[in-house]
């Protein structure tokens, strides 16, 4: 997500239990900009991680009348290879990717 990079003192990785609040406030920031573009009249796709844990935030923070929330989950192994081949991305984990992978299969 993008919205990250914005981030320039206080950065912590994402994935870690630390970045609880940074993850909440980001994904608000995402969410205000996509609900402003619904709200000017365009039909709007956002295409980034938000977990289950997190669509409620999302969708008040896009204050929109409508949201629509689909979760992708290949299967672990495949998810790690991607992580593992990756070229150039800044993630590279693969314990954080298999506790990320749990997170998101047990809700």
């Amino acid at each position: 997500m993008s919205f990250f990079a914005f981030i320039d003192q206080g950065y912590a990785a994402p994935w870690t239990s630390a970045a609880h609040s940074q993850n909440e406030i980001v994904t608000e920031a995402a969410a205000a900009a996509a609900g402003r573009l619904a709200a000017g009249g365009y039909t709007v796709v956002y295409d980034g991680v938000i977990g289950p844990w997190f669509v409620d935030v999302f969708g008040c923070a896009a204050d929109v009348t409508r949201l629509h929330y689909a979760l992708l989950l290949p299967p672990e192994q495949l998810c790690l290879h991607r992580v593992e081949s990756r070229v150039g991305h800044g993630f590279a984990d693969l314990a954080a990717a298999r506790h990320m992978y749990s997170e998101f299969a047990s809700v």
